[in-house]
């Protein structure tokens, strides 16, 4: 009986060693054939702060990074990527910026629907993107180019009454941007407050608004007759 007991031991062990060594050659296989395969390398993207192709340059020449993403630069100039691919600081005019907010309505009246509440889904988020539009400098009024994402400059007289007043901080003449942009004209009583306050003010101060600037905001928000936009000046001017 101790034989028979003695021999089933025997068997079980040779069956617990035959089984690891087994599982011990399966592993070693599957690590051999992993390390075979190539990890593909993670892409690596820089977020945010690109105002201009130079910016985008700069920080793609580290060889750190694989791409960029534009965010606010984006927000603020909608035509900064043909800026990138074209390689070029665009003084883009006035009219043009009109076009692109004349596009979105059209674009947004589609998608929304044109009755009550198509029509302020539209202005409401036209409104919301005019906290970052207004902050764009005119390539043709700057001494040095590209000014950073982070300058503020002074109010400033912008080469025709239109864009005047797309530069204006006060959120009652974004209101009338999204009239001249073809929303139809709200309540008398609408009041909007962006949810970037610190980017409007509810109206002018003639302390801080250069009289100049002010009177051509007031001449297009009472309806009168836009100046006739001219080719950019050769020399460089001087903000202020």
């Amino acid at each position: 009986m101790s034989t028979m007991i003695a021999s089933s031991q025997t068997d079980a062990d040779d069956a617990i060693v035959q089984t690891f060594e087994s599982t011990t050659t399966a592993a070693d296989s599957y690590s051999s054939e992993s390390s075979a395969v190539a990890v593909p390398r993670a892409a690596v993207i820089g977020n945010g702060d690109i105002y201009s192709f130079t910016d985008w340059n700069r920080e793609l020449a580290s060889g750190e990074l694989d791409t960029c993403m534009l965010a606010r630069g984006a927000l603020i100039k909608p035509w900064l990527p043909q800026e990138i691919k074209e390689q070029r600081h665009w003084d883009i005019s006035a009219t043009e910026r009109m076009d692109i907010l004349k596009n979105f309505v059209k674009y947004g009246l589609e998608y929304w629907g044109s009755d009550d509440s198509g029509v302020s889904r539209c202005r409401r988020f036209l409104l919301e993107w005019q906290s970052f539009l207004h902050r764009y400098i005119p390539v043709g009024l700057l001494e040095r180019v590209p000014h950073q994402m982070n300058e503020r400059p002074p109010r400033f007289c912008g080469r025709n009454d239109l864009e005047t007043l797309l530069a204006s901080q006060d959120s009652n003449d974004w209101v009338k941007i999204t009239e001249m942009a073809g929303l139809p004209a709200p309540s008398s009583d609408y009041k909007f407050t962006p949810k970037h306050r610190a980017n409007a003010y509810a109206s002018l101060k003639t302390d801080t608004w250069n009289t100049s600037a002010k009177k051509q905001v007031q001449s297009v928000v009472s309806g009168g007759q836009l100046q006739k936009e001219g080719p950019p000046p050769m020399k460089k001017q001087k903000l202020g």
